[in-house]
Parts: C-alpha cells; sequence; structure tokens
C-alpha cells in the first residue's frame, strides 16, 4: 500500500504531466497556421526523371476557391505537368507540408518535409514531385520534427519563427500600376501596350488604355479600358464589358493560360 506521501506525489505528477500535454497540444495547434506565412514565397517544382520544372508562386491572398491561398505559375506549367492543371490554391493544413488544391478542395499534390526544407509528393501514377524554396534561404523553410514536441525543441522552433523574414505583403494597386507590353505563348512581344493607371474609372475599377499602335486585331477587339485586383488575379475589363482575369506569373508578369495565351509584362 502506498504512503499519503507518495500517493500525493504520483497524483501531482500525473496532473502536472497531463497539464503539460495540453500544454504542448496548445502550442502544436497554433503553430501549424503559422506555417504557411512561412512557406509564402517562390518555389521550383519539378518532376524527378525528367527535366520538368516550373516556377510557383504561393502567396497568402485568399484563392477564388474557400480554405486556400492563391497559387500563380508560368502559363505553361499545366502543360509540362498535366497534374497541375487542376489546381488553383495551395495550403498548409499540417506542421511541416505543403498541399497544392484542386477548387473542390481535393488535395491534388501534398508535400511533406523530407529533410533540410526539401519537400516531396507522389502524384496519381506513382511518379515523384519535389519541391524547393527559391525565394528564402532554406533554413528559413519551416520544419517541425518529433525533437520539438519537447521543451527545448519548442523553445528552438519559437526562436526559429522569430528569425524568420516576414512574408511579402499582398501586392496593392499602386504596385501593379505602369506600362505593359501585351505577350502571347512563350512570351511573345505583340507589339502592343497597355497602361494600367491608378486613377478610378468607376464601378470598382480603375483606368486602363490600349496604345493606339496596336495590331494584334484579338486584343484591338477586346480593348481594355479598366482594371482590378481580385484575390491575387489582376482583372481587366474590355469597352464591351466582358473580363479577361490573369494570375501572377513570376515578377511583374501576369498570364491567362489556355488554348491562346495572353499576359502582361512590366516594361522598365
Amino acid at each position: 500500500m502506498l504512503r499519503p506521501s507518495i500517493l500525493s506525489g504520483t497524483i501531482i505528477a500525473g496532473i502536472l504531466g497531463f497539464t503539460g500535454t495540453l500544454a504542448l497540444a496548445a502550442v502544436a495547434q497554433t503553430a501549424a497556421p503559422a506555417s504557411s506565412r512561412a512557406a509564402a514565397g517562390t518555389w521550383d517544382i519539378s518532376l524527378n526523371d525528367t527535366e520538368r520544372k516550373c516556377r510557383l508562386t504561393l502567396r497568402e491572398d485568399a484563392a477564388s476557391a474557400a480554405g486556400q491561398l492563391f497559387i500563380g505559375m508560368p502559363a505553361g506549367c499545366r502543360r509540362a505537368m498535366p497534374v497541375l492543371m487542376d489546381v488553383t490554391g495551395w495550403n498548409v493544413p499540417a506542421a511541416g507540408k505543403i498541399v497544392l488544391n484542386a477548387a473542390s478542395g481535393q488535395p491534388v499534390l501534398t508535400f511533406d518535409n523530407v529533410k533540410d526544407g526539401e519537400l516531396k509528393a507522389t502524384g496519381p501514377e506513382g511518379e515523384t514531385y519535389e519541391l524547393i524554396n527559391t525565394g528564402k534561404p532554406v533554413d528559413t523553410v519551416p520544419r517541425y520534427n518529433v525533437a520539438q514536441t519537447s521543451p527545448q525543441g519548442q523553445m528552438q522552433a519559437q526562436r526559429s519563427q522569430t528569425q524568420r523574414p516576414a512574408a511579402a505583403p499582398a501586392q496593392r494597386m499602386s504596385d501593379i500600376a505602369g506600362r505593359y507590353a501585351v505577350i502571347r505563348e512563350s512570351g511573345r512581344d505583340t507589339g502592343c501596350m497597355v497602361t494600367l493607371s491608378e486613377q478610378g474609372r468607376g464601378r470598382g475599377m480603375n483606368r486602363a488604355q490600349l496604345a493606339p499602335a496596336c495590331r494584334d486585331q484579338g486584343i484591338v477587339i477586346f480593348d481594355p479600358i479598366g482594371w482590378h485586383l481580385e484575390r491575387g488575379h489582376l482583372v481587366l475589363h474590355a469597352r464591351k464589358g466582358h473580363k479577361l482575369e490573369l494570375d501572377a506569373d513570376g515578377v511583374d508578369q501576369w498570364m491567362k493560360d489556355g488554348a491562346k495565351p495572353i499576359g502582361l509584362k512590366r516594361l522598365q
């Protein structure tokens, strides 16, 4: 039979252990959402055993699909890697994971942190994809392991979080305004130029103006007169009322993928 002092000590230790477990669980639950901020930036996705590679832009802006964040990619990415055809957004459902999702919310590729910031995912046919961060040093990529469930590990993780640079803020209208060349597939310059102004035009859009020297008949017919930002997309308004939605394609470039790709590239 246990003496009262031993029994009391056992109960106290049990309570402290249970409390500590709850505290660790709370830390884990609050740490996971913050990892999306650390993951935001530019990443290279590649298909193993091939030369296929594509640059992805992961941003913290909300995507059109609920519960997802905005993802941008060059027009040719979906053709080079058909698995990306259905990808409309991304999120970080758990610490150390980056998931590319379809519009329905179903995961298309789930990347797990393998080692030193290297993330890998298995495709629908068993192929392997690799995701490498290019916008930040490797040591700023979120890495979580079993050791972080100890108090020492948690302190180290917290220090690591505070040392990470803040994610780039969402783009503002003033960041986008300027002169752009209108481009087609593979970045081909059409010889057309459009100016996106900060001046308001009414109906929630700013003024856009196509230069008169444009000779691309499709662009002349579209005749952009306004623009606005919507959930990370650049939306051009045509004179006749229809719209063209462009995705961010790296720095200072926006593209619309499809049978006839079209985009804007900032002029210096």
